[in-house]
Parts: C-alpha cells; sequence; structure tokens
C-alpha cells in the first residue's frame, strides 16, 4: 500500500487489510509500503498493488494476459530506436509509446481532468480585475477631479495636454508595478496555504518546492500595468481637456455632467441595443447554437447597463433611501442626498458590487433550475426505484466504477424487486468514424425500456435485443444516418463491427449509443456491471425494495444502494459543491467591491471636508456625522444590489431559454437567497462605512472648516 494511506490508518507490514474489489471484500496481508519518489501519494488517491499473478486473478485477466507492458531499454539503445523495434512485431491493435509519450499522455489527462477548476479560477481572475478596474478608474477619476486646479496651474505655467495626461499615467504606471509586486508575492504565500490544505484533505501534493514560472511573472505585471493604466486613462484625458481659466474658478460642474451624462446614457444604449439584437437573435430559434449569441448578449447588456448606470443612480437613490428618511432623520436624508447629487461616482462605487451580486443571483436562480430539472427528469424520465452503483472512482468519475456481476444474478433472485436491470458501460473502448466514444452502454433491452424512458422509436428495444444499434436521434441527424442505415463500431477487444440502427430516442442519456448485454459482451473483455436499477415487487414499497437489497448485497461494502430521494439529495449536493466553489470565488470579487466602496466613501470624505466641517459646526453630534456616512454606504451598496439581482434574472431566465432546445425547461427563482442578497448587502454597505465613517467623525472642526 502507499505510505500516505498506511499512514492515515496505522497500517505496518504485517497487517491483514481487507480489499474491496468488483465482488466481496477479501482479507491480503501487507507485504511492503510504497512511495512515489518524494510524494507518499499520488492525489489522494489509495493504492494497493499486487503480485502480478494474483492481479490476474482478482482482477478478472487469463494468465498470461496483460493491461499494459513496461520495457527498459539498455543503455545502447535509444527509447524512440526501442519503440520502432517493438512496433514491428505487435499486432495492429497494439501500439508502444515512450515512457515520454505515456507522461505527456498522462500530464494531458491531468490537465483536463483540472479543465473546469482552470477554467473557473481564470473566469474568476478575470471578474475580479473587472471588479478592480472600476474602482482604480473611479479612484483616478475622484482624485483628478480634486487636483483639477493644480492640474490647471500646470497648464496655466505651459503644460501641455499630453504632459497632464503623461504625468497621471506615469503615476498609474508606478502604482501598477507596486501593486502587481505585492500581489504576485501575496499569490505564492496563498498558493502555499493552499497546498497545505489540500494535503490535510488527503490530497497528498508532492512536497516539492512550488514554481512560480517567468511567464507567470511577466503576465500578471503586464495585466496589472495595463489594466491600471486603461483605467486611469480616460480620467487623464478628461483632466487635459480642462482649460486653466475653467479649472481655476469656482466649477461650474452642473452643465458639465448633465451633457457627460447624456453621452453615457447614448453611448450606453447603443450598446445594450446592440446586446438586445444578439438576443433576439439567439432566443428566436434561428441560431444553430443560441448560447453564442445568447451569451454575447448579456455581456453586452451587462456592459450596456454598467455604462448608464450613473442615469439610474439618482432615481433609484430617492427609492431605496425612502424609508431611511422616513425612520432615521436628518443624517439619512443628507446621505441620500449625497447619494443622488454625484450620480457617477455612486454608480461606479456601486458597479463592482453589482457585477458580483448579478453573478451570486445568475448562479443561484441557474442551481435551483437544474435541481428542478433534476427532480422532473427523475420523475419523469427514470421510474425505477432503486439503483445499485459502486461508490468507487472509475474511468469517468465518481459512481462508475464496475463491480461483480454476481450482484445482479442475486438482486434478480431477490423476491421483493422486480424488472431488475444490468447496464454495462464501455469508457473510451469503442471507436466511430475513427473517434473515440465517451461511453456507450450495454443493456438488458427486455427490461430496460421499463426503468427508462428515452421517448424511442416503436420497436427499438425489440431490435436492440436482436443486435441491432439504438442511437440518440441527435446523433444520427449530425451523422446523416436512418434508421436501417449500417454502423462500423470499432472495439478493442474485437475490431470492426457492423450493426444496424433499430431505432432512435430524444431524451438526453448518458451515452448516444446503446447496444444489448450479449453485443456488449461479444465485444468487450470484463462482465461488470456499472449499474443495477430495480423497481419494488407488487405488494412491496421501495423502502421495502431498498431494504431488501441491502441485506442481500451486505457483502459488498463498495456499494451503493439509493433510491429516489437519495438519487435527489446526491445530485442537489453535487450541484451544491460546484456552488460552494463559484460561491467561494465569487467572494474575493465582492469583498474587492466592499473595498471599492470604502476607498470611494474615503475620498468623498476627504472632498467634502469643508462641507463636514460646517455641519459638525452647526450642531451635527459624531455619531450623526457616522450614521450618515454609513447610511450613505449603505445605499449605494443596496443600488448595487438591486442592479445585480435585476440582471442576474434576467441573464439566468435568457440563458435557461437558450438551453430549451438541450431539453432544458424549469425555471425557479429562490426567493429567500435573493431576500438574504439585500440582507448581506446592507450589511457590506454597513462594513465598508465603518472606516470612512470614524474618519470623518473625529475631524477637527476648526480645521476642517478652513480646508481648501
Amino acid at each position: 500500500v502507499d505510505k500516505a494511506t498506511a499512514s492515515a490508518n496505522d497500517f505496518k507490514v504485517g497487517d491483514t487489510v481487507k480489499i474491496l474489489l468488483s465482488g466481496p471484500a477479501e482479507e491480503f496481508k501487507i507485504v511492503g509500503i510504497a512511495t512515489f519518489g518524494s510524494a507518499e501519494g499520488v492525489g489522494g488517491a489509495t493504492i494497493a498493488a499486487f503480485e502480478l499473478t494474483e492481479a490476474q486473478r482478482i482482477f478478472g485477466f487469463a494468465p498470461n494476459t496483460f493491461s499494459g507492458i513496461d520495457i527498459k531499454a539498455t543503455n545502447d539503445v535509444s527509447s524512440d530506436e526501442l519503440k520502432s523495434r517493438i512496433d514491428q512485431i505487435l499486432p495492429d491493435n497494439l501500439e508502444a509509446v515512450t515512457g515520454q509519450q505515456q507522461s505527456n499522455e498522462q500530464l494531458d489527462d491531468i490537465n483536463q481532468g483540472l479543465g473546469f477548476v482552470n477554467t473557473a479560477l481564470l473566469a474568476f481572475a478575470g471578474i475580479s480585475i473587472f471588479v478592480g478596474s472600476y474602482i482604480i478608474q473611479n479612484t483616478f477619476r475622484i482624485t483628478v477631479s480634486q487636483r483639477s486646479k493644480e492640474l490647471a496651474l500646470l497648464r496655466a505655467i505651459g503644460a501641455t495636454k499630453t504632459q497632464v495626461i503623461r504625468l497621471v499615467v506615469y503615476e498609474a504606471f508606478g502604482i501598477a508595478v507596486l501593486a502587481s509586486t505585492v500581489g504576485i508575492g501575496f499569490g505564492f504565500v496563498i498558493s502555499i496555504m493552499v497546498r497545505s490544505i489540500m494535503n490535510s484533505f488527503g490530497f497528498a501534493l508532492p512536497n516539492g518546492d512550488l514554481t512560480l514560472q517567468p511567464r507567470t511573472v511577466a503576465i500578471s505585471y503586464a495585466v496589472g500595468v495595463i489594466v491600471t493604466v486603461l483605467a486611469a486613462l480616460l480620467p487623464a484625458i478628461k483632466a487635459s481637456r480642462v482649460s486653466p481659466i475653467e479649472a481655476m474658478r469656482e466649477n461650474e460642474a452642473g452643465d458639465k455632467d448633465i451633457k457627460s451624462l447624456f453621452k453615457r446614457g447614448l453611448s450606453g444604449g447603443i450598446i445594450m441595443i446592440i446586446g438586445g439584437a444578439s438576443l433576439i437573435y439567439g432566443l428566436g430559434g434561428s441560431a444553430d447554437k443560441p448560447l453564442y449569441p445568447v451569451g454575447l448578449g448579456v455581456t453586452l447588456l451587462f456592459i450596456g447597463v454598467s455604462i448608464i448606470a450613473p442615469l439610474l443612480s439618482s432615481p433609484l437613490a430617492r427609492i431605496i433611501g425612502w424609508p431611511l428618511t422616513r425612520t432615521r432623520g436628518t443624517p439619512a436624508r443628507l446621505a441620500r442626498d449625497n447619494a443622488r447629487r454625484t450620480p457617477r461616482r455612486t454608480a461606479s462605487s456601486a458597479a463592482a458590487l453589482m457585477i458580483g451580486v448579478s453573478l451570486v443571483t445568475m448562479l443561484s436562480i441557474l442551481a435551483t433550475s437544474f435541481k428542478a430539472q433534476i427532480t422532473t427528469i427523475l420523475d419523469e424520465s427514470f421510474p425505477a426505484d432503486i439503483t445499485i452503483s459502486s461508490n468507487n472512482i472509475g474511468e469517468a468519475g465518481p459512481g462508475t466504477a464496475s463491480f461483480s456481476v454476481a450482484t445482479y444474478e442475486t438482486l434478480k433472485k431477490t423476491p421483493e424487486l422486480k424488472n431488475v436491470t444490468a447496464l454495462r458501460y464501455g469508457f473510451q473502448a469503442a471507436k466511430v468514424d475513427g473517434k473515440i466514444l465517451d461511453f456507450i452502454v450495454g443493456v438488458d433491452a427486455e427490461t430496460f425500456g421499463n426503468m427508462i424512458k428515452l421517448d424511442e422509436t416503436e420497436g427499438a428495444y425489440e431490435n436492440v435485443t436482436r443486435g441491432q444499434l439504438l442511437i440518440a436521434k441527435k446523433a444520427a441527424d449530425e451523422k446523416g444516418w436512418s434508421i436501417g442505415d449500417s454502423v462500423e463500431l470499432e472495439f478493442a477487444k474485437t475490431g470492426k463491427q457492423s450493426f444496424i440502427i433499430g431505432g432512435t430516442f430524444n431524451e438526453a442519456y448518458d451515452s448516444d449509443y446503446i447496444i444489448s448485454t450479449q453485443s456488449y459482451l461479444k465485444n468487450f473483455t470484463s462482465d461488470d456491471v456499472t449499474l443495477i436499477i430495480a423497481n419494488a415487487n407488487d405488494g412491496f414499497s421501495p423502502t421495502d425494495a431498498k431494504t431488501a437489497a441491502e441485506t442481500a448485497l451486505a457483502g459488498y461494502a463498495q456499494l451503493s444502494i439509493q433510491d429516489k430521494g437519495d438519487l435527489f439529495e446526491t445530485a442537489n449536493q453535487q450541484i451544491d459543491q460546484v456552488l460552494g466553489l463559484f460561491w467561494a470565488l465569487l467572494a474575493f470579487a465582492i469583498n474587492i467591491a466592499v473595498l471599492g466602496i470604502t476607498n470611494t466613501l474615503m475620498l468623498s470624505i476627504s472632498e467634502r471636508t469643508k462641507e463636514i466641517g460646517m455641519l459638525r459646526a452647526i450642531g451635527m453630534t459624531r455619531s450623526q456625522v457616522r450614521r450618515m456616512i454609513r447610511y450613505e454606504s449603505i445605499i449605494i451598496a443596496l443600488f448595487g444590489a438591486v442592479l445585480g439581482v435585476t440582471m442576474g434574472l434576467f441573464f439566468a431566465w435568457t440563458l435557461i431559454r437558450a438551453l430549451e432546445s438541450e431539453g432544458f425547461t424549469q425555471f425557479a427563482v429562490p426567493y429567500g437567497q435573493i431576500v438574504l442578497y439585500f440582507f448581506l448587502a446592507i450589511l457590506a454597505g454597513i462594513f465598508a462605512a465603518a472606516w470612512p465613517a470614524r474618519k470623518a467623525a473625529r475631524m477637527d472642526v476648526l480645521k476642517a472648516i478652513y480646508h481648501d
């Protein structure tokens, strides 16, 4: 056994342990402890290695048959030369590969398995950068506005527009380099923490040094610098366009702000119209792959709403702030007016939170809808009362490992059960037109049709019993095949075999290709089964059937026996696990958004120092100042939450509509969770305001009044 397993279970050489194979558990004596280079285990797997003839026995291999052979070259022969020599004597259905090729294939498999995680991490890194760019742009816009007189003075003494732009851009560049350096350092520290956490959960990652590749550093600096400089560019250009005399006057910003908002509304409206057109095209049924135009439409609408958000901030701030003004008095009224009088700042501050809330809302609705869809599928297309599968991880993931056919024979003799059906899954073991199939399924056609409803053509299962092929209609249409056509499947064991298409089915299923058990056993080496489904016999309840199956298979500890309720729970848990990853990643983006509100409020307080000093001078207490800043933060956060929830609802609905062609029909809204998001937005506003409110309340009144 591997050292990680031995250490975790206090095993030592000479101990006797039980090993779960395809059949009942067997006892074996431990004769050695294995390591893998410097690693004590491999990816958290529990590994048991057997002597060759014993391995052939327990895995059902005939004597002198193997799944692979490892060969080491002598010192005077290269691996490529050895491969070439071996290829000359191998039969056509076998191939030789070098150790490097094998390693590359394994790495490709690992990378493919981690592809989902990598994509998720990159997607949410992009979201975080997108959120951060709003904060950077907002910060530079406010600071440039605060320094308008300084920049105007530079213009007055001879600085050109280009020099003013370069001044702001250089400042952004310096900040970007410093922040990126700190970010890379934090990323490396977090990687060490993540590895420790994964090892504590049994993933047994190697103990070698973490690798920080030069390209990672280069990309990190490039992204940090480019995003920061681009976010600062618009404020820099705006600053350069202010004439010296105009900037040194007590500003008349009202008309300019109105013009600026009109331009934003126009550009945002155009982007939304384009996005809406793409959305209509995707949902209209004329697109071959509606998800792509729908995704583009959603993205453009998202950007459009972000652009026109300042136009919405004033009326929404009035509505959101109304309950506060009615119940919390003057500080709340001042907070609402502060949020309304600077619509660009309010919208920019809320935009980051809006993005996070919209994504969380969309994911919550999609998850709830997926659960509702699974419930519908299990109720309508899967009338089986119980299912039996392995707890072990097979080639296609958890629950896909095969187990002994003896379990099937045992269950068929159990009086509480009827329609006992065995399914055998061949994973990547057959080819069609030279392409490897993910799955091909062998079924007991006589009972399979009673247990799983696939909306098949008439007489399909009778034809499968005769040795013909049942194929998904969508796959048949893509190939241009019809019922009665001859199709050639290629198997590892028997080579190319011809099948007549005996029927098609419309419902989504694990595999597009279904053959009879007899055909499966002719073309595959093992007779182990992957899944067994059954109904309760007449006079017995599903609970009776499950209990009887558990009793009959008591010796097979590796098997999971589930009724429909268990299947619902398992499916929901799997969805929740995926959502847990997304929500954990979104938490980073939302934390950035909260920091953005804090940052904006701090800058706003600095900008309003004289105003706050005057309020204190005419009698406003420190606690009232703190409440005013806190209420303003809550209004900004709720504004972001309102936009975010609205967009999340709409985007989830459009995506589900786009999936209708794939058989997805359920749209379910988790109203309780959405109410919770508004409550959390209030908490986020309170948290974001803590430091700015404290700073505002502790201002020296006289210094604040004379502040310039």
